[in-house]
């Protein structure tokens, strides 16, 4: 994926995991802007069930550029 900094962007993850919870951590993104998008289960969020999606919402914060994993 990329992304511009400052830009305000969301991104739909769907869990296809047939028996298990997941959710997806954004390494490197800081999320002073979206605490409640950073992925942490139990922490900022909820995990995502089975068969289900959820819609993580953020915004890059300028001087944030480079390579993330």
């Amino acid at each position: 994926m990329r992304f511009t900094e400052g830009g305000h962007y969301w991104v739909r993850v769907f869990n296809d995991l047939p028996d298990q919870n997941t959710t997806m951590h954004w390494h490197g993104f800081t999320q002073f802007l979206s605490p409640f998008s950073d992925g942490t289960p139990q922490v900022s969020g909820w995990p995502i069930p089975p068969g289900h999606f959820y819609d993580y919402e953020f915004q890059l914060q300028d001087g944030f550029y480079g390579t993330y994993w």
